[in-house]
């Protein structure tokens, strides 16, 4: 019996997935937030990714495969992952540090909860790790979009 891999191949984890209308870039790193915060500005897209219960992941499947997070994307009243990403990545206001080093976590306060999506940097594109709402935790913010320093 032949078993599917554990992490599909490089080319297949890097496939795009399509926000609304078939676009590829779901939303942006502007030139304002990159100067602000010292990264590259560029576009933020959804890519297939992988999952693996002990060495994490990224992307869709990182986080469908994730049954604690679909709970908590669902329970913010969203239908799937891509709708949850796809209304981050288009309305995000805020800049908040990630927990790995590399990485931001770009944020919507929506709701009473912060909903949002962690992104690496692909020397590209700012690729979603993954994503979450979360309730606010009073953590200072790197960066809100219309305030200057």
């Amino acid at each position: 019996m032949k078993r599917a891999p554990s992490r599909p191949a490089d080319e297949d984890a890097n496939a795009i997935i399509p926000g609304p209308g078939g676009v590829w870039d779901i939303g942006a790193i502007d030139a304002e937030a990159a100067k602000a915060l010292g990264v590259p500005a560029g576009p933020i897209r959804l890519l297939y990714g992988y999952h693996s219960a002990h060495k994490g992941g990224w992307g869709l499947q990182h986080l469908v495969q994730r049954e604690d997070r679909v709970r908590a994307i669902k329970g913010a009243s969203y239908e799937n992952c891509k709708e949850f990403v796809w209304d981050v990545a288009a309305n995000w206001t805020e800049i908040h540090a990630a927990a790995e080093p590399g990485r931001i976590k770009a944020v919507w306060p929506k709701d009473g909860l912060e909903l949002g999506i962690v992104l690496q940097w692909t020397g590209k594109v700012w690729s979603v790790t993954t994503a979450l709402p979360f309730r606010p935790d009073g953590k200072p913010k790197l960066y809100v979009k219309g305030q200057t320093a």
